[in-house]
């Protein structure tokens, strides 16, 4: 089973006040490649997290503060209560459910939820520009420090 980098890495930031709800799905793609992972596309990161069990499930939303779609935590049993209606992929060896909120407009299947996550993303994530920044509104590098704190995560 894999470890999930992903859901460490968003304590991690929302612990430090470096993130307010979740980690973008580039800034995500980057990580895992920092750590090591093969990412071919969009679904392959989505499948890591399916493929990794952690204490609450990643929920897909569409961050008010940025304006970007990002992976927050969310409870278990509050996800499986307030989001029956929603979008939800499962794993049934890791008991993981990954969510698509509606804010987000991503689809009604992983398939499409993929499709349109590397539409809006792949590009930036094509020219290794996995970091929003919020203060200057523009995707960016992952800076030294960036990388430091996401090794130390393995």
């Amino acid at each position: 089973m894999i470890k999930p980098y992903w859901s460490i890495l968003t304590k991690r930031l929302k612990k430090d006040g470096t993130i307010k709800t979740g980690l973008t799905i580039p800034y995500l793609f980057g990580a895992y490649r920092i750590l090591g992972f093969e990412l071919n596309n969009i679904r392959d990161l989505l499948n890591y997290i399916l493929d990794s069990q952690a204490t609450d499930f990643p929920v897909i939303e569409k961050c008010d503060i940025i304006q970007h779609d990002v992976i927050k935590l969310e409870a278990r049993n509050v996800a499986n209560r307030d989001r029956k209606k929603e979008f939800q992929e499962s794993n049934k060896q890791t008991g993981n459910k990954l969510f698509a909120s509606y804010n987000t407009n991503l689809g009604n299947s992983f398939e499409k939820v993929c499709a349109e996550l590397s539409a809006r993303y792949l590009d930036r994530i094509k020219e290794e520009k996995f970091s929003w920044s919020q203060k200057d509104t523009i995707w960016k590098k992952f800076e030294p420090g960036e990388i430091e704190i996401i090794q130390s995560v393995k």
